[in-house]
């Protein structure tokens, strides 16, 4: 669960080309802020519901346990799910 106070990394579980972020819910709660590769990058807003994609790119991988960026939600709590490929 991340909350709004800070942002959070997001680290990769396991070994994959891309990981992709969305909110766990039936019903969305609120945007969030997504900024990488570090947490003082500049922030780009996702809407409400909104997947983001973190790409390695060609033919690259990411290891366990890389911080590939940085996410807070606008407002509240949020639980996100992680897809890795």
């Amino acid at each position: 669960m991340f909350d709004n106070l800070s942002a959070h990394a997001l680290t990769v579980p396991m070994a994959c080309k891309a990981i992709t972020i969305r909110e766990q819910a039936t019903t969305f709660t609120s945007d969030y802020w997504v900024s990488a590769p570090s947490s003082t990058d500049p922030q780009f807003r996702k809407l409400t519901g909104e997947a983001t994609q973190f790409a390695a790119g060609p033919g690259g991988m990411f290891e366990a346990g890389v911080t590939v960026g940085f996410i807070q939600p606008v407002s509240g709590t949020m639980t996100f799910s992680f897809i890795c490929e």
